[in-house]
């Protein structure tokens, strides 16, 4: 196996809840919150770790402020991890249960402190596919990453949701923050969410 124990990663998934959407979506004010983008294209990226046997491959890609993107394929599912600088994470990161891959394109949200753009989420499109007789679809993970840790803080129906791009910012910016990965339950946002999985 690789550095993660993809055993432990726990995909777990709650509503958004009325006082959620209508609470908690007044973060902080547009110039003080914005994104920025790095490439996930696995090309430009270093293999660190490869195991034919399991079918596995670990990247190490670029992001930004400082932090380190390993991307992970395993078992026909593609597993986005966090670490700052040269360190790894330390869990096996943030993924969706069917068959998928990755869009080609990580958005970082990022907040001015002190005067220095610093990340606290990240936004990814995954494409999925169940097999040859379940549909495919597309779906936005809003995930979080802390002291090594990285999860899952919200889901969004990128095809059933007109606005899903918005709505993802909108999660990351109002929930990503006060998120506890060991304690929180991840959130299905939008049209055709709860209908994801």
């Amino acid at each position: 196996m690789t550095f993660f124990d993809f055993r432990a990663v726990l995909l777990v998934g709650g509503f958004l809840g009325a006082g959620l959407m209508f609470g908690f979506f007044t973060g902080a004010a547009a110039d003080e919150v914005s994104s920025s983008y790095s490439s996930l294209d696995l090309d430009t990226c270093e293999t660190i770790e490869q195991e034919p046997e399991f079918g596995t491959t670990t990247w190490r890609c670029e992001g930004q402020a400082g932090y380190t993107v390993y991307p992970t394929e395993a078992d026909l599912r593609f597993y986005l991890a966090f670490g700052k600088g040269e360190a790894m994470a330390t869990t096996g990161g943030a993924t969706v249960p069917p068959f998928n891959h990755l869009g080609g394109m990580l958005e970082w949200r990022v907040e001015n402190l002190k005067g220095a753009w610093t990340p606290f989420a990240t936004i990814v499109r995954y494409h999925y596919s169940g097999g040859a007789e379940e549909p495919k679809g597309q779906v936005l993970v809003v995930s979080k990453f802390d002291d090594g840790e990285t999860c899952t803080v919200g889901y969004v129906n990128a095809l059933a949701e007109k606005n899903a791009n918005s709505l993802a910012r909108r999660l990351a910016d109002d929930v990503a923050r006060t998120f506890v990965c060991s304690r929180d339950q991840a959130h299905y946002v939008g049209k055709g969410a709860s209908e994801l999985w």
